[in-house]
């Protein structure tokens, strides 16, 4: 309409200006909405629809956790690793130890564990990778049985095959009398198992396979198996470390199996 005089000054819109739900989907354009404009919510969540298309947030869940679908017309959720599957516990870096402690995580969530012995290198050549558990401190007197078997390859092709077994030792042996060599080059590679840790019924065995190299014309596909008999107290930690020396370098990383 005309006015009389001067035009009224403009005036900036407010959000009272704008009825609720006036702006529709079609007045948006596409790619308008930047993360920036989002409303904030909790670290971790993520965003689904329930079952009326609503948008929602799923809670975050627990660390080791993973994202399980359930279907169309559920909600995903966060839930741990189902059927036979490696849940990763820890990893200890070596640097020239004496021995390598695991005190946390060996209980009775997992029916089995299984420590990865990733390139462990030893400080003295021709030494050997032992182990021992921890019963209320780390077991030392002669209840351990092992039995540990080598093939042995040679630069010629040939093959020697040796084994070492012992009763009533202090420690379970990994390794061979033949040991193992401690050149750049060389290292130890095996995943050692440890069943039912947690459980005062039994008395503990174990079972653990890999390779180590003695010196650079010999590769050892070693096995073995043993266990403690001292009791049946439960098992919380478990002790690697070189009969001579110490270990130099390598990491071994603890892993949970579940077996269901």
């Amino acid at each position: 309409m005309p006015y009389i005089g001067q035009i009224p000054a403009a005036a900036a819109l407010t959000s009272s200006d704008i009825a609720d739900s006036i702006i529709t989907e079609a007045k948006m354009a596409d790619d308008a909405i930047s993360l920036a404009e989002l409303k904030a919510g909790t670290d971790g969540e993520i965003i689904s629809w329930d079952a009326s298309g609503n948008p929602v947030a799923i809670g975050a869940g627990s660390s080791g956790e993973f994202l399980k679908s359930q279907g169309a017309g559920s909600q995903p959720v966060f839930a741990a690793a189902g059927g036979g599957a490696w849940t990763f516990i820890s990893k200890t870096t070596i640097s020239n130890n004496s021995e390598i402690d695991i005190e946390s995580g060996i209980d009775s969530t997992y029916p089995l564990y299984a420590f990865v012995c990733n390139k462990v290198k030893v400080v003295t050549d021709n030494a050997r990778l032992y182990a021992r558990v921890k019963v209320s401190s780390f077991q030392t007197g002669s209840n351990y049985e092992y039995h540990v078997m080598e093939a042995r390859s040679y630069s010629s092709s040939s093959w020697v095959n040796g084994s070492n077994a012992a009763t009533g030792g202090d420690h379970i042996r990994m390794i061979t009398d033949n040991g193992q060599g401690n050149a750049s080059t060389e290292s130890i590679n095996l995943i050692f198992y440890l069943p039912a840790p947690a459980d005062t019924t039994i008395h503990k065995n174990c079972w653990w396979h890999g390779t180590n190299i003695r010196e650079d014309t010999q590769l050892a596909f070693t096995q073995g198996f043993g266990g403690y008999d001292g009791g049946t107290g439960a098992i919380t930690g478990m002790r690697f470390y070189a009969h001579s020396g110490n270990l130099d370098s390598g990491t071994i990383t603890m892993y949970g199996i579940k077996d269901s």
